[in-house]
């Protein structure tokens, strides 16, 4: 879609302050939640993969909707404890799952407690 090209090359020029509004203004657009969340999905990944600026990204998060892509947006900005308690607080078997699986396979120092209770989590569900 063209919102996303026009906001990623925003990220790729650092207007933070620009991209921020124009969120804002999208916002107040007829947007179905879908649509809403795939192009903050889309600036969050960006911010993150282009520009290696977790804390922008993770600023985004609250913008979104859908419980899951707030889940996969704590994931990538590496925040496994944000996404471990989300998924939990709506049951997304899922969610834990993917969480456990990116926590292992990247061995983030700060994912070994939240590997642990995800474990824990996923052997209470069976």
């Amino acid at each position: 879609k063209i919102y996303i090209r026009v906001l990623v090359q925003m990220v790729k020029k650092k207007m933070s302050n620009a991209i921020t509004e124009m969120l804002r203004l999208m916002k107040g657009v007829i947007l179905g939640d879908e649509d809403w969340d795939n192009i903050v999905t889309a600036v969050i990944t960006s911010y993150v993969n282009d520009m290696n600026d977790i804390a922008t990204a993770e600023k985004l998060i609250t913008k979104l909707v859908d419980e899951s892509k707030k889940v996969r947006a704590c994931v990538l900005c590496k925040k496994f404890k944000a996404a471990y308690l989300i998924a939990v607080k709506n049951d997304n078997v899922k969610d834990v799952m993917l969480i456990l699986d990116y926590a292992q396979r990247h061995d983030a120092k700060n994912a070994k407690t939240v590997i642990e209770h995800c474990t824990k989590y996923l052997a209470n569900k069976k």
